[in-house]
């Protein structure tokens, strides 16, 4: 009997972890969340079915991907057709995959969406998990164009999937870089004036 229970335990971790892993994401759009109602959305990369659906019922005029191009990705060669089909403008600011990179694509990013919002025209901000890239562009725009708090900045992160243990240097390398950030916000008119002091996103929470 205690052999059996053992056995279903483990045969549901199994078909759980199968689930999470290969099946989750074919039906919900991956890590899909709202950065700005109805002017800024962000997620990983979808497969072509869910990112039609989520063009439609968004209403999504552009995109921004922090992705190098995927040539030959079933995911990545369906979200160009469909791109192409809509007639949606899309711009490209390749990261490395723990989040880091130029900070002038990050910077590039940021100016994006806040041109979009300016514009009156909605954002979708993806790259491939939805956790690392899009989650230090979003937390660096919560913090220096929002005005919002660092710790609110690093709990989305972890709503997202972020973990310290996991990638411990993307919130040094935010924090690192703030400052050559900001500056290059207000080179580029999106923000009006430094911050003093500069935030800065905590290391553990």
């Amino acid at each position: 009997m205690v052999i059996e229970i053992i056995l279903w335990l483990f045969l549901l971790l199994l078909l759980g972890y199968l689930f999470d892993k290969y099946i989750k994401w074919y039906l919900f759009p991956k890590r899909w969340g709202v950065v700005e109602a109805n002017a800024i959305f962000r997620s990983g990369q979808l497969t072509p079915i869910q990112f039609k659906k989520q063009v439609k019922k968004c209403n999504i005029d552009v995109i921004v991907s922090l992705l190098d191009p995927l040539p030959g990705n079933v995911n990545y060669e369906g979200e160009q057709k469909i791109i192409k089909e809509n007639g949606i403008e899309q711009f490209v600011y390749p990261l490395l995959g723990d989040g880091t990179g130029d900070i002038f694509q990050y910077a590039s990013a940021i100016c994006k969406l806040h041109e979009c919002v300016r514009n009156g025209k909605v954002v979708l901000i993806h790259c491939a998990a939805g956790t690392q890239r899009t989650g230090g562009v979003v937390a660096s725009y919560r913090i220096l164009v929002q005005g919002k708090s660092p710790i609110e900045a690093v709990h989305e992160m972890k709503r997202y999937g972020w973990r310290w243990h996991k990638n411990p240097i993307l919130i040094p390398f935010i924090n690192d870089h703030l400052n050559q950030l900001e500056d290059l916000l207000i080179q580029r008119n999106i923000l009006d004036r430094a911050s003093h002091p500069m935030p800065v996103l905590p290391t553990k929470i």
